[in-house]
């Protein structure tokens, strides 16, 4: 079963982010073949069929390079990074994030740089370069709305939290939950608490949040975010020994992967 550690929670807040949005920014009154595309990787992503996309990703990167397509070629690389992290190639995770930055650094799109600041600091969470993960958030002063604001709150007190410094941890997800205007950003949020509380041993507080998250997920039709908050909410019914509840949550979440084809 796929086992999903705390620094992917970092990486399921992108497909909460990415995933829901939709493409305005390069689409025009009439659908072009590329827009299209992205749009057929788009569902596949949200559906949490991971290597189909990353498949259609690579077409729609092939079709906005054929035309220079800057925005739509650093947007694709932004998402192919976010696959690559859910599957744990840390070099192609890597090498797709820091090209999406680099283009939009260079081309100035400013909400583009974010989601691969974003990537670009959960990749490093993984890697546990604590230092490199807290000084590109440093740099993120500027959110443009309360969305990215709840955004930025979660991944902070997710650098928090790795440093151990859970009650700033705490309320910053609480922040992340008062700012979010999206139920996607609420249950990331709902679920990065559970998963703080299943830390600090408080595991009552921690089943609370994991339902909350646990409900709006499967609402929206998220696979990937529902075993992830089954996987840790079996870990919850672990920690109480209440190993009967355990088992269950465990297996629901086993099954889901297997559909997921997620090892």
């Amino acid at each position: 079963m796929k086992i999903f550690v705390l620094p992917a929670v970092v990486m399921l807040l992108f497909i909460t982010g990415c995933a829901t949005s939709k493409t305005k920014e390069f689409t025009s009154s009439y659908p072009t073949a590329g827009e299209k595309a992205f749009e057929r990787a788009e569902s596949e992503l949200r559906k949490g069929n991971l290597e189909r996309a990353t498949r259609r990703f690579k077409t729609v990167l092939a079709i906005y390079q054929k035309l220079d397509g800057r925005k739509a070629i650093a947007k694709t690389y932004n998402r192919l990074g976010t696959i690559a992290l859910l599957q744990n190639d840390l070099p192609k995770a890597s090498s797709y994030i820091d090209n999406a930055k680099l283009t939009a650094e260079i081309e100035g799109y400013d909400d583009i740089l974010f989601r691969s600041k974003l990537n670009k600091i959960s990749l490093l969470l993984v890697k546990r370069r604590l230092e490199d993960a807290k000084n590109i958030a440093d740099s993120m002063t500027n959110p443009k709305d309360e969305n990215e604001r709840s955004e930025l709150d979660n991944i902070t007190a997710l650098i928090l939290m790795q440093d151990d410094k859970n009650e700033e941890a705490e309320k910053k997800f609480f922040d992340a939950v008062k700012n979010g205007k999206t139920e996607q950003l609420k249950s990331t949020a709902y679920s990065n608490l559970g998963s703080l509380y299943l830390k600090t041993g408080e595991p009552d507080k921690a089943l609370l949040y994991l339902k909350k998250a646990l409900a709006i997920d499967k609402k929206l039709e998220m696979p990937l975010l529902t075993g992830q908050n089954l996987h840790l909410i079996g870990k919850v019914y672990e920690q109480k020994a209440d190993y009967k509840n355990a088992l269950y949550h465990y297996n629901r979440a086993l099954h889901l992967n297997i559909q997921l084809r997620l090892k």
